[in-house]
């Protein structure tokens, strides 16, 4: 009977921790990869080709103020980074400072859909600049940006993040455009 009981109290536990990680799998992922859990924000959230929710997320770690992480749930309903931008490393393999207040992170959102019974496939290719070093209202004139690129902006005082999105790879540097326009410090 005692053996039993031990089993069943066992089993109980297991299904309540497995169920308490379940729940929490968005957060249990980020302090799993070693992020910072206490200043997550989520900046994009939305579904990819397969139905499955995604989330772009600013977070920070032990070496990086900014850190921006790819988010993806997984056929069981559980978050995993995919990836995210590097603690240690810029694109270009420069050491990241802990000093730096801007951030980029890209994906590409596969598309599909029928045109007169025809599979057509294209993609959505996405941008997302994230920092919090703004001097004034962030703001784009005409020319500064392509015509054929899709820009949202959110700010909030000295923080803000420009998503931007187009059906072709995107090759502007919002930073220099930024810069040159006084709209956020060095």
């Amino acid at each position: 009977m005692k053996k039993s009981k031990i089993i069943f109290i066992a089993i109980v536990f297991i299904f309540i921790i497995c169920s308490y990680t379940y729940i929490n799998s968005f957060t249990f992922a980020i302090w799993k990869s070693g992020f910072s859990t206490k200043d997550i924000k989520v900046l994009i959230n939305d579904k990819n080709i397969d139905s499955r929710e995604y989330r772009v997320v600013k977070t920070s770690s032990k070496k990086q103020k900014i850190v921006l992480l790819y988010m993806e749930k997984n056929r069981l309903g559980v978050w995993k980074i995919l990836y995210y931008t590097p603690p240690e490393y810029d694109f270009f393999g420069n050491p990241i400072d802990d000093e730096v207040n801007f951030n980029v992170i890209w994906w590409i959102k596969p598309l599909f859909k029928i045109e007169n019974e025809v599979a057509v496939h294209s993609s959505e290719f996405h941008e997302l600049y994230y920092g919090n070093n703004a001097n004034k209202k962030i703001e784009f004139t005409n020319g500064q940006i392509p015509k054929d690129i899709c820009v949202e902006i959110n700010q909030q005082e000295n923080e803000y993040w420009i998503h931007l999105i187009s059906n072709k790879p995107i090759n502007i540097d919002i930073y220099e455009i930024l810069k040159r326009s006084g709209c956020i410090k060095n």
